[in-house]
């Protein structure tokens, strides 16, 4: 009887054993990081500056000078006149690309008389014809209506109708355009200052049946300034 209780304790081991959990071993692998996708950024486009006056702009381009522009507006600012009779004429054909005409032996000779350095200086011809037609085309004059200032500063010879100066640079003004002004009569005046010199100008245009703008004045302005565009 001691054995069969002793059996039966056994068989009880045994089906409690079998009933168990299993332990499962631990694991020690680190748990794997996850990196989050990069989040693209854009960075604020920067605020446009204020587009300018487009008639600023305009003049600007039209006064500056360079190689390939129309220079006569650049040259027109390099003296003042209240009407376009009065404007400097050396000033404005000083630098005048003319640059082709060629000097005949007479011409040589004829300066020459005049006590002129042509074989080390440059020579520089001014043919009235042509003086004529910027006259005529920038500022609605003929060669005669001018009062002929600055014709004094140059050699003119009567038998080519022509001036010559004696010079190796290029003078060109430096205009900083400021303001645009349209009047109620038609006329344009654009303010500007001389790098150089710091002088608030104007000069006056109107545009002519043609649509090319003519020079009616350029003069200096006291007690106006403007602050640079």
């Amino acid at each position: 009887m001691k054995r069969f209780w002793i059996v039966c304790m056994a068989a009880v081991m045994l089906i409690l054993t079998a009933c168990a959990p299993i332990a499962q071993p631990e694991d020690t692998t680190a748990p794997q990081m996850t990196t989050a996708a990069p989040v693209e950024t854009t960075a604020p486009e920067q605020e446009t500056a204020l587009s300018e006056d487009p008639l600023v702009a305009e003049f600007r381009e039209l006064f500056t000078f360079t190689a390939d522009a129309d220079v006569w507006y650049n040259y027109a600012l390099k003296s003042y006149y209240d009407t376009p009779a009065g404007i400097d004429i050396f000033e404005l054909v000083y630098s005048a690309p003319w640059n082709d005409l060629e000097l005949t032996q007479a011409e040589k000779d004829f300066l020459i008389s005049k006590e002129l350095d042509i074989e080390t200086s440059t020579v520089h011809k001014y043919p009235v014809e042509k003086i004529d037609e910027v006259l005529q085309k920038y500022f609605g004059i003929t060669f005669e209506e001018a009062e002929g200032i600055g014709l004094d500063k140059m050699v003119y010879n009567p038998d080519t109708d022509s001036y010559y100066h004696l010079h190796g640079d290029l003078e060109t003004a430096y205009p900083m355009i400021t303001k645009v002004e349209e009047n109620s009569d038609g006329t344009i005046i654009v303010y500007y200052t001389e790098s150089m010199v710091g002088d608030t100008c104007g000069v006056t245009l109107k545009e002519s049946e043609s649509g090319q703008y003519q020079i009616l004045s350029n003069k200096k302005y006291s007690g106006i300034v403007f602050a640079d565009p």
